[in-house]
């Protein structure tokens, strides 16, 4: 399990490492919502892996576009707890 705080650093790190599922804010502080997740499914190699978003402010029309874009799941955080609980 990696963790990490911005977009091109997961994108870089995806092309590090083997991953079998990608957790993602839909806030990145340096992409949009659906930038990484078009980005993914360009990629020959990244293409089909599974994504989940999660976020505390994603309006419907946010998940609608991350739907669009090729997400494989969405979820609402209301605990307040931060992603670096993931870290391992």
């Amino acid at each position: 399990m990696a963790w990490v705080q911005d977009g091109h650093k997961a994108w870089e790190l995806l092309h590090g490492i083997p991953v079998d599922l990608l957790i993602a804010d839909w806030k990145l502080p340096d992409l949009s919502d659906t930038e990484l997740i078009h980005m993914l499914r360009r990629d020959e190699r990244l293409g089909k892996l599974p994504v989940l978003m999660m976020s505390g402010g994603a309006d419907k029309s946010e998940i609608v576009g991350a739907i669009k874009a090729g997400i494989n799941s969405s979820t609402p955080i209301s605990l307040g707890i931060s992603p670096s609980f993931l870290t391992t």
